[in-house]
């Protein structure tokens, strides 16, 4: 006789399992395909849960053994799309950055396709089973909230424990063990504990059968496809992404100015930042300082700097040649700073024990706000990614640390003349250092500033990134020279869009003036 606590807990199971699958779906194409496509698994669900209940509105559901092997038969191919979908979809090579519009939008289709099927079975069998069993469906949707809400926590769990890769089976194993409690046959529940076993059995060979492979217009799809003899030092998952460090002969030798480059680390496949092989920072090369990591150091001696965001260490390093007196270091990405602690370990220098350094693991904003402290410095080298979080699809627009009650908060943590740093990509027409200024002329006229805000920026383009600095107090005519002269020092493609008084003949200079006027 069937136990009355059977059929919640196999709703809870089945729930469990569904909404842990499509957050980690999220994570996997996060790291596959890139982060503007990743959020289709959330209009992929929703539509097969819509079509699953336009089904059970059209067909009935019929006396209680036709609800029971319904739902059982639909959990048994909710198992077995899933896995059909993941074979499918990560060797589909989907990659908006391709020339193939017309083929990329047919890939498009193709993931709909193979995606749809495991939430249209969930859907059913969640769905008969409350439509049929109406005097305890209060009970029904208790067990599917909870296994839902505690699908979410596990995510978190078992993405750090065993990765988003090899996860899977063991989600799919779950699925197919709840079939166990909703059929009422032994022949099904055999069968169901038989595939339950069967993922399980599988989770090692994860690898050969759901190959998690970047898309190849990301820098370690290229690195893969370009470097044969590519090695991969380390691979981890959490929720901020997952962090590959990979090194090479070719790697090694693509050295900057004599400083080599040991490792890469990426962030869901691209988003690279080097590890560089030192012995104390930067040896005895003096390129460091004539690169836009230390752009702002030209202007203050010796000073106390904070860092939002790491990566490999380079803003660090840079600190350190500079003679800065302290280093507060603060890095939201736990798998981020074991990766960079671990590579300079080996070294005889490392950065992250130097005595003027402390390195902290926390958000970088929400660590300001509660930090009674000010500095000279306030440094951030490209510290977003396109890896897909909350707010990751909307880079420079929703980002929590680029919002001008941001900028205000990171003004307000300044000392008297004090700096912020903000390094990004370089875009014409102008785009995100456009943005950047023309919130630190809205935050100056939030704070007092009204008068010429435009003398507190000066922007400094380097290759295809750009230095955006803006002062507590207006940067003054010898700063402006100094600038100039830095400008032609360092040379190459270093060039100056924007600083107080200099009249630029670039597209920056017309955009900015436009902003701040």
């Amino acid at each position: 006789m069937e136990k009355r606590w059977t059929l919640p807990v196999g709703v809870f199971l089945l729930s469990l399992a569904t909404l842990t699958l499509e957050i980690m779906q999220v994570r996997v194409f996060s790291v596959t395909l890139w982060h503007h496509l990743t959020y289709m698994v959330i209009t992929v669900a929703m539509l097969g849960f819509g079509a699953s209940g336009a089904y059970v509105a059209i067909k009935g559901v019929g006396d209680e053994s036709q609800v029971r092997r319904t739902a059982g038969r639909a959990v048994i191919g909710f198992a077995l799309s899933t896995i059909l979908s993941f074979i499918v979809v990560l060797r589909i090579p989907l990659d908006t950055f391709m020339a193939n519009s017309a083929v990329q939008l047919s890939f498009i289709f193709l993931y709909y396709l193979f995606l749809l099927p495991p939430f249209f079975f969930t859907g059913l069998a969640i769905t008969v089973l409350m439509t049929h069993y109406v005097r305890m469906v209060h009970k029904l949707y208790f067990w599917n909230l909870l296994g839902s809400a505690l699908g979410a926590a596990i995510f978190l769990i078992l993405l750090q424990k065993i990765g988003g890769d090899y996860s899977l089976f063991l989600i799919i194993g779950f699925a197919s063990l709840s079939g166990i409690l909703i059929y009422v046959d032994n022949r099904s529940r055999i069968l169901a504990l038989a595939l339950g076993i069967i993922c399980f059995i599988l989770i090692p060979a994860t690898p050969y059968i759901f190959p998690v492979t970047p898309a190849a217009s990301k820098a370690l799809g290229m690195f893969q496809n370009e470097i044969p003899d590519l090695q991969t030092i380390s691979s981890e998952w959490n929720p901020c992404g997952r962090i590959d460090v990979v090194t090479a002969p070719k790697i090694r030798q693509q050295g900057l100015a004599g400083i080599h480059v040991d490792k890469v680390f990426t962030i869901d496949g691209d988003a690279y930042t080097f590890a560089y092989d030192v012995d104390k920072p930067w040896g005895e090369e003096k390129f460091i300082g004539k690169t836009l990591y230390s752009t702002a150091y030209h202007f203050k001696k010796e000073p106390k700097v904070a860092i939002i965001g790491l990566g490999g260490g380079a803003d660090i390093l840079t600190a350190l040649h500079q003679e800065a007196r302290e280093i507060t270091a603060v890095e939201i990405n736990s798998a981020m700073l074991n990766a960079a602690r671990a590579h300079y370990a080996g070294f005889k220098y490392n950065p992250y024990t130097a005595d003027r350094v402390t390195v902290i693991h926390e958000e970088g904003r929400s660590f300001l706000r509660r930090s009674p402290e000010k500095y000279d410095i306030i440094q951030m080298s490209g510290v977003d990614t396109w890896t897909a979080l909350s707010s990751g699809a909307y880079v420079l627009s929703e980002n929590y640390i680029y919002t001008t009650e941001a900028f205000e908060e990171y003004f307000k943590h300044l000392n008297d003349g004090g700096i912020l740093s903000m390094i990004r990509w370089v875009f014409d027409p102008p785009r995100e250092t456009l943005r950047l200024c023309s919130q630190g002329v809205q935050m100056l006229r939030n704070l007092g500033h009204t008068r010429v805000p435009q003398n507190h920026f000066i922007v400094l383009k380097q290759s295809f990134l750009a230095s955006f600095l803006v002062k507590k107090t207006a940067f003054t005519r010898k700063e402006v020279k100094m600038l100039q002269e830095m400008e032609k020092e360092w040379g190459g493609d270093t060039k100056i869009l924007y600083a107080p008084g200099l009249k630029g003949d670039n597209t920056f200079y017309r955009y900015f003036q436009a902003v701040a006027d």
